[in-house]
């Protein structure tokens, strides 16, 4: 594992161990790390409250770590495209490509964004492009972090750390690269873990809930993995994180560096809501607003969605997002071509950047709303585009060219075709379905005619389709997010003289609220996954609270020995377990009791699932201590 020179020199005798010099010994060592990196540890002695080796691990660092031009290059690949890759070499005639790993705001400098360059060159004033969030940003000044104090500098290359000033838009896990490059690429981003705990935050005056707000915006961009929102209905601020000592600390920085005096609200789990059945509701609302009448009627069906169904349903706009599966055009691995394109060859795997993009997305769109009222292939064309332009409209985006979809396609119509090419260029987009009248109905406010919803313009097809999406965003049982869930827009009637988008959006709230309360509604809670590493003695204790007591399961358990000294081996063994967030609450001072101290475990975030029915009754029965 380690130099088999030099300890064949040594145990031969060739190599006296009093003539064995410093830098020998470092070599050696800075061989065997660079040999089997995973399997090797430096281990040094220190301490941070003396303030004691500091050094000693600085130095460390420089003797036995690989320098940055022995790095391998690193993968980027092209935002609309995961298949397309490119390398960075880290080399100072490279492309110049760098990753924000964090963002402080200091009170005299601004924020900051602590990023590392991995190629190219980089000078202030630079002009550069967040590759993330598409917009041009301008590097002020360049800094090296020396502790507390700043050293400008008016030029990097390839891996130096350095903190930007003058950036506005760039956060956390963005890519930067400069704006006059073709090859628009970004690094891996960080998988943010969703949050799962959430907390009231409540403030002494009204007066301070400005700079709050400013405090919040600036907290977060620092950590993505804190959310703040405030409930429109009750006006409560509400925060959201990945433990109790997250918030705990979020609070202790506003008052600490933004002087507002806060206070949190009992810790509660950040519960889901979904449902058991499948259900299809119609309504006709009718509602007189300042004396004018108002027609609505709708169709909607609901069903719940387990995460491969929900998986296929987005795969369709996953695919096209990411482009997998498409016969890799444009990779630069000669390799990846000739496989794409061998008949019988079996479809690449995604790379472990596509399928963390890919559970970011499906985690970012816990439901799927689909509109189901028409077969006319111009519809969903003319609707996309009219979408994507009110899109760009709140955006402020300037619209860019669309490549091509190189997706295997069935011969289409030369009709459709034409209009596919046509359709970005029309000033105005129209329903193009035909109008079809399907009702004729007369009240005290007179006649009227009701159409296929099909032909509705599109301002009152969207409306229905946010307030659906409002309606998910709230649960019936405790006003917890839907989770997994599909809903289809079936059909209606609408009226050219009676019916407009806020009559549609007031109709589709009610049905949604029927729909939910009528499909068996249910509680989700964020379920953990636990590694435990303990002695074997205590693994039947410990295997028997987490099933008893905690309402776990146990995935896995392993074993192995350790040795010390080279002279006893100790058995220990690895538990691996499924445990429901609220049952971890305390769970590292239990197991340091039952272990005297040796055990010790790791969590991590992994799936929602259904709150058994004895305790969903017990949370809906107090859900303030819940």
């Amino acid at each position: 594992m380690g130099d088999d020179k030099l300890a064949d020199g040594l145990l031969s005798n060739e190599i006296a161990a009093d003539k064995l010099d410093s830098t020998t010994l470092r070599q050696s060592i800075r061989k065997a790390i660079a040999k089997n990196p995973l399997d090797t540890c430096v281990v040094l002695c220190g301490t941070a409250l003396k303030n004691k080796g500091v050094q000693s691990l600085l130095d460390a660092v420089v003797h036995y770590l690989p320098a940055p031009n022995e790095k391998e290059p690193v993968i980027a690949h092209e935002p609309e495209h995961y298949n397309k890759t490119h390398l960075r070499h880290p080399k100072k005639n490279e492309k110049l490509c760098m990753y924000i790993f964090k963002v402080l705001h200091d009170k005299e400098k601004g924020p900051l964004a602590y990023s590392r360059v991995y190629s190219g060159v980089l000078k202030s004033r630079a002009q550069l492009l967040n590759v993330n969030k598409d917009h041009m940003e301008k590097v002020l000044q360049l800094f090296r972090v020396r502790a507390s104090s700043y050293v400008n500098v008016s030029e990097v290359t390839c891996g130096d750390i350095v903190a930007l000033s003058g950036l506005k838009h760039s956060t956390t896990g963005d890519t930067l690269v400069d704006s006059r490059d073709t090859e628009r690429v970004k690094l891996q981003e960080i998988k943010i873990p969703p949050p799962v705990f959430v907390s009231a935050l409540e403030y002494e005056s009204q007066k301070d809930k400005p700079a709050l707000f400013q405090a919040f915006k600036t907290l977060m961009a620092e950590d993505p993995s804190i959310n703040v929102s405030e409930n429109p209905e009750t006006g409560q601020i509400l925060v959201r994180g990945l433990g109790e000592l997250h918030l705990e600390i979020f609070r202790d920085r506003l008052e600490r560096e933004y002087n507002l005096r806060v206070k949190l609200g009992k810790m509660k789990v950040a519960y889901r809501e979904s449902i058991l059945e499948e259900k299809e509701h119609s309504i006709r609302f009718q509602q007189v607003i300042n004396g004018k009448p108002y027609i609505a009627c709708l169709d909607l069906k609901i069903k719940p969605l387990t995460y491969e169904e929900l998986e296929e349903e987005l795969s369709g706009t996953i695919n096209r997002l990411l482009h997998l599966n498409q016969g890799e055009k444009g990779t630069e691995h000669k390799d990846t071509k000739a496989a794409a394109h061998t008949p019988g060859a079996e479809p690449k795997k995604p790379t472990t950047g596509q399928t963390i993009a890919r559970e970011h997305f499906i985690q970012n769109h816990p439901f799927v709303l689909e509109m189901d009222i028409t077969e006319d292939d111009r519809f969903k064309l003319f609707y996309r585009e009219f979408k994507k332009r009110e899109e760009l409209k709140r955006t402020g985006k300037k619209p860019e060219a669309e490549e091509e979809e190189q997706t295997p396609k069935e011969e289409e119509d030369p009709t459709m075709e034409k209009l596919k090419t046509k359709v970005s260029h029309y000033k105005h987009l129209k329903n193009p379905v035909e109008e079809i009248e399907v009702e004729e109905y007369e009240d005290e406010h007179g006649q009227d005619t009701l159409l296929d919803l099909a032909s509705a313009p599109f301002e009152l097809l969207q409306a229905i389709e946010r307030a659906i999406a409002l309606a998910l965003g709230r649960g019936s049982l405790l006003g917890y997010p839907m989770f997994r869930v599909k809903v289809t827009i079936c059909g209606g009637k609408y009226s050219l003289a009676r019916s407009k988008p806020m009559i549609f959006e007031m109709a589709a709230n009610k049905l949604m609220k029927e729909l939910i309360d009528s499909a068996s509604p249910i509680l989700l809670e964020p379920m953990m996954e636990v590694e435990v590493i303990t002695p074997t003695d205590n693994v039947k204790d410990i295997v028997q609270d987490i099933v008893s007591n905690r309402r776990g399961r146990i995935d896995e358990l392993n074993s192995y020995s350790t040795k010390f000294g080279g002279v006893s081996e100790v058995p220990r063994s690895i538990i691996t377990s499924t445990v429901p967030l609220s049952e971890t609450l305390g769970y590292s001072t239990f197991l340091r009791s039952i272990s005297k101290g040796e055990a010790s475990y790791t969590m991590v975030f992994k799936d929602y699932e259904p709150v058994s029915q004895s305790k969903q009754k017990e949370i809906l029965a107090n859900p303030y201590d819940y």
